[in-house]
């Protein structure tokens, strides 16, 4: 009797030793994905000098590490663990507040003044700005910065108390003095959303999410279309809100909590999903425009929220990679002559979040300061967007990598530095 209860754990034992090898082979059971940016990793073919070099030793341990068997739901398991024991979070930069509340810690460091870029800096952001506005408005054009809400500003209460500092200035407070000082074109919705609080009809802010709520960001984009409207003093297409959807959050409103990758879907309070009509657009004025932003931009530029009020309506995310209304793909910044689009478009819309003012356009304000003043103060703004879409595309393709580090062999070079000689080589020959 003894014997076979041990030989009943023992097979119980291997079992469990052997049944997610099992798993990762024939997928028994289909796992929730992960939630969040998660970074896949690329099992790399067999050769001899990625042998030798080790580079295939280290990728298949890569490899075998993201892609065992019931690794979703081992990291589920343990991330529950820490959120119920500890209020811990294992998602980068997300920080569990009073009541769950969730944050990202940019944030809070930035609602604090952590990240503050110091008064000089900024004051010269605002006055290239104003040069931009001055000039864009002498050829019939505008620019606008909007100031998107912040989720630590909205929520100052439930930030833990070991995250809570002496309040010093911080970047939004001098960039929206200067920016009214300047008399530069501007909205500020984390004032107004301050001001708001728990006096609108719906929630503005969920939760578990980063971002505003569809209710906040459908009342934003009509507050930017009759911004514009008074502006340049023209009539757009207005949309109206003939219905509301009051449920509990989606996906969206979600977006923090699915990064956190735990089995539990927290309670919490029910959102207003506005259902929107336009009014004819016969005989009113759609101006063409960029957006340069952050993600803030994403809910209004996906849903039509706004983009049926603009001839265009292009999407220039983080500056990088830009995304046309109505039409599929992906381009990229570096692509544009900036030239000609200052040309052909009525209105520059830039807009960001408390921790992205030390970056505000993300070099958007540079390229624009050169290109109107014809003083390049500043080769970097071009050439760094240019050659960071190179090294991305190297990254894509395993066999141009691989070719590039053939070459740094060679050469008795890092991979890296290889990878520097081909993109300069690259952008010098004007590939």
């Amino acid at each position: 009797m003894e014997n076979k209860v041990k030989q009943i754990l023992l097979i119980s034992i291997l079992l469990i030793l052997i049944f997610p090898f099992l798993q990762a082979s024939f997928l028994f059971f289909k796992e929730r994905d992960l939630g969040g940016a998660i970074e896949e990793v690329e099992r790399e073919r067999f050769r001899i000098e990625n042998w030798f070099n080790t580079s295939f030793q280290k990728n298949k341990e890569l490899y075998l590490n993201s892609n065992f068997g019931f690794r979703k739901t081992f990291i589920r398991v343990h991330n529950q663990i820490d959120f119920n024991l500890f209020k811990k979070s294992n998602a980068k930069g997300v920080v569990i507040g009073k009541d769950n509340y969730l944050y990202e810690y940019d944030y809070i460091s930035a609602y604090y003044g952590v990240d503050f870029l110091g008064y000089e800096r900024i004051e010269d952001r605002i006055i290239r700005l104003k040069i931009i506005q001055d000039s864009l408005q002498s050829w019939g054009k505008n620019l606008i910065v909007i100031f998107a809400p912040s989720k630590a500003n909205f929520f100052p209460e439930y930030i833990p108390d070991r995250f809570k500092i002496t309040k010093s200035t911080t970047n939004y407070e001098v960039f929206s003095d200067k920016v009214k000082e300047y008399q530069i074109n501007h909205i500020d919705f984390n004032k107004y959303y301050k001001e708001n609080k728990n006096k609108t009809e719906y929630p503005l802010y969920p939760q578990y999410g980063i971002h505003w709520s569809d209710y906040g960001s459908c009342l934003s984009a009509d507050s930017i279309i009759r911004y514009i409207e008074k502006l340049q003093n023209i009539d757009m297409p207005n949309f109206k809100i003939i219905d509301y959807n009051y449920t509990k959050p989606n996906s969206r409103d979600f977006d923090i909590l699915d990064g956190l990758n735990i089995f539990s879907k927290l309670k919490t309070y029910q959102l207003a999903y506005p259902v929107i009509e336009y009014e004819d657009d016969k005989g009113k004025v759609k101006p063409s425009s960029i957006v340069i932003s952050d993600s803030f931009y994403w809910g209004m530029f996906e849903f039509d929220l706004i983009t049926k009020a603009f001839s265009r309506n292009d999407f220039w995310y983080y500056n990088y990679e830009v995304f046309l209304a109505n039409y599929g793909g992906k381009y990229y910044r570096f692509d544009y002559n900036l030239k000609k689009e200052i040309e052909n478009t009525d209105l520059f819309i830039i807009m960001g979040t408390e921790p992205s003012l030390k970056d505000l356009g993300w070099g958007i304000i540079d390229q624009l300061y050169d290109v109107i003043t014809e003083k390049p103060t500043i080769q970097s703004s071009e050439y760094f967007l240019r050659e960071k879409h190179i090294r991305d595309n190297i990254k894509s393709y395993p066999e141009w990598e691989a070719v590039i580090e053939k070459q740094a062999i060679e050469n008795n070079i890092s991979l890296d530095s290889a990878i520097t000689n081909t993109i300069i080589w690259l952008i010098e020959n004007g590939e």
